[in-house]
């Protein structure tokens, strides 16, 4: 197989926004075989790959996670990747440590892809890209038949890389998937390891503004659909043929039975929601239940955070910046005691009472800058990119919101 002749799909977005059913629901149609969140150290081998090409600095190696960007932090870094194609060259010994990495990835968490671990490790290729058309390959042989004529890959926190995936693989098609931050924050927090409110903040503002970028930037027409998970659930059917509108493909009323999904070993597959074992059908009962189950501080910090980005996507704000509650929350914002932090997360990020405070200082001049006119480079220093913060300002002075899916197709 050349994903360069044959359509592939990369679907991507925030963790615990809803790829997996999302992902579960293209594989669910005859002509697809995707693969979940099997192919993760590509991802962080790549970013390591383009830093190193541009004399970047990513201190902790593979170790490091993929940075939210804010305030300029690994700012060449962004830019390389944004800039950059897969066609690196790919050292024997870095390939063969990138495969291990990949077998053991999909051996840990069979939740995934584990069909794949067997025979990562044969995978050949001297460059990036022709390592993926392999590791694609693969996953057609794994997940797909004879009837497959997408192969497709679901990995969230890399929705970065869309740009170098398009110029890369020509037929390559994208669906970028969002979801209200505060319902997120909800999903996450009944999760066992848990991430700093700051960094889940930072990490979801990136993904949702680059996901609105990507779909519609002209450089990328017509490859980029961005969908919101809400309308994946209460509308399974008009959105899933929207995708196959967009893959170029009939509609298959698999899609929408729930009963016909598979997990990654191929065996019926059951929704992964943080309130419970989900059932066989959409559970449209998730979508407000953050309410109920954030604090009014945790709320606040959501949406002080968060704001600009949300009203992109129709999300809307419960406290302004300059609102009692949120007033309330600077002054005592929420922290996750240390204990129930992710042990990798503790040594990258800042997450004590202090830190806090010292991040949401910065957070202020953010909402300043949203206000007045900036240069480029400004606008990078707070938006990520100058298009974003254009956006930003529009849907901002308008005051309107785009309440639904959004796609430059």
């Amino acid at each position: 197989m050349n994903p360069n002749t044959l359509q592939t799909v990369f679907l991507s977005g925030m963790f615990r926004s809803g790829t997996t059913l999302t992902g579960r629901l293209l594989h669910a149609h005859p002509r697809i075989a995707l693969a979940s969140d099997g192919l993760f150290p590509f991802f962080k081998f790549l970013r390591n790959a383009i830093a190193s090409r541009h004399g970047a600095d990513i201190p902790e190696g593979f170790e490091s996670p993929l940075a939210d960007y804010a305030f300029g932090r690994q700012a060449d870094v962004f830019r390389a990747v944004q800039q950059a194609d897969l066609h690196l060259p790919l050292k024997e010994a870095d390939r063969a440590e990138l495969l291990a990495r990949i077998a053991t990835w999909c051996a840990e968490h069979p939740q995934y892809s584990p069909l794949l671990a067997p025979r990562a490790g044969s995978a050949g290729g001297a460059t990036y890209a022709e390592l993926l058309e392999e590791l694609l390959t693969l996953i057609r042989e794994e997940y797909g038949d004879r009837a497959t004529g997408i192969v497709g890959f679901k990995e969230v926190w890399a929705t970065e890389f869309v740009p170098a995936l398009a110029r890369t693989f020509p037929e390559m098609r994208f669906v970028c998937l969002v979801r209200d931050p505060r319902a997120v924050f909800a999903s996450k927090k009944f999760r066992m390891a848990q991430y700093p409110p700051v960094f889940m903040a930072r990490q979801w503002r990136k993904i949702a503004a680059l996901a609105y970028w990507y779909g519609h930037d002209p450089a990328l027409s017509g490859r980029v659909l961005t969908l919101r998970f809400e309308d994946v659930i209460t509308e399974p059917a008009a959105v899933s043929r929207k995708m196959c509108d967009f893959l170029d493909i009939e509609w298959h009323p698999a899609m929408t039975d729930l009963s016909s999904f598979v997990n990654g070993l191929n065996l019926p597959w059951f929704q992964n929601s943080a309130f419970g074992r989900g059932g066989t059908a959409f559970d449209t009962s998730t979508l407000g239940r953050w309410q109920s189950s954030l604090s009014e501080g945790e709320i606040a910090l959501v949406d002080y955070l968060c704001a600009p980005e949300m009203g992109l996507f129709g999300y809307e704000p419960v406290h302004g910046p300059d609102a009692d509650a949120t007033r309330r929350m600077l002054d005592d914002p929420p922290v996750v005691p240390r204990e129930s932090l992710a042990m990798w997360i503790r040594r990258f990020e800042p997450y004590t009472l202090e830190d806090t405070r010292l991040e949401l200082s910065m957070e202020g001049n953010r909402h300043g800058a949203l206000r007045a006119g900036l240069n480029a480079r400004d606008a990078r220093h707070f938006f990520l990119h100058d298009d974003i913060h254009a956006f930003l300002l529009v849907q901002k002075t308008s005051g309107r919101e785009e309440a639904h899916a959004t796609d430059c197709a």
